[in-house]
């Protein structure tokens, strides 16, 4: 019975106690793991590790950070203190005290063409009281070039016209108007007494003037050149 040496023999039993695990292979390596000290913390978030960056690819995507130290040495600080001393002592020394002014005495003003003057006041009483009342004295002697202007432009209205055809029977010209208003624009800025008898002369020549064309009253009666002291002061019958 040879077979029963041809089998073979047994094998030992492994010793469990003695065999060493097998080691676990290491964890694969993530672009957004964190690093120990944030895995190792019990107070961060778990989500966050897949999206955090380490400092190594912080480093390779932004660059490392420039420190910029300023350095100043001891010599410039005094230097600067120095120059900020010598600038405050400069404010606070007494400067030179400026000359005062003097008082230069003021011409009065003098009145100028523009400046409204008074009228000159013209005397109509005579010498034996009575007051002159001709017509050569009655004539104005101021003049308003607004007005003249308003005659002006009414003058040139056609209700004027119909007004002068009803009153005259004829349509009269602007010529009149339009005399009295360059008269007055050219003596506006003379003075006073060189003014006054300029337009008396004026509307003493314009009287004349329609006194020619159109005629007038005293044609008929004279003017009266005393002024009338009362009224019904005697009987009628008295001067029969």
């Amino acid at each position: 019975m040879g077979w029963l040496w041809s089998t073979s023999p047994p094998k030992p039993e492994r010793d469990e106690k003695h065999e060493a695990p097998a080691p676990s292979p290491p964890p694969p390596q993530h672009i957004g793991t964190l690093p120990q000290s944030r895995i190792d913390d019990p107070t961060a978030d778990p989500t966050s590790s897949r999206f955090a960056l380490t400092e190594e690819q912080r480093i390779r995507i932004f660059g490392r950070p420039s420190v910029e130290k300023t350095n100043v040495s001891p010599a410039e600080g005094q230097q600067a203190d120095a120059e900020m001393e010598a600038f405050l002592n400069s404010l606070a020394a007494p400067g030179p005290t400026p000359a005062q002014p003097t008082a230069v005495p003021k011409a009065p003003p003098q009145p100028t063409a523009s400046e409204p003057e008074e009228p000159v006041n013209i005397d109509r009483r005579r010498p034996d009281g009575s007051l002159d009342i001709s017509i050569d004295v009655m004539h104005p002697r101021t003049m308003s070039c607004v007005e003249a202007f308003d005659e002006l432009l009414y003058c040139q209205n056609a209700w004027a016209k119909v007004n002068n055809t009803y009153q005259f029977g004829e349509w009269r010209s602007c010529g009149e108007e339009w005399a009295a208003w360059k008269f007055c624009m050219r003596v506006r800025m003379l003075a006073e007494k060189d003014k006054q008898p300029q337009i008396r002369d004026f509307y003493a020549a314009r009287l004349a003037e329609r006194k020619k064309r159109f005629g007038s009253s005293e044609d008929v009666w004279e003017a009266r050149d005393t002024a009338v002291e009362k009224a019904f002061w005697k009987h009628h019958d008295d001067d029969t």
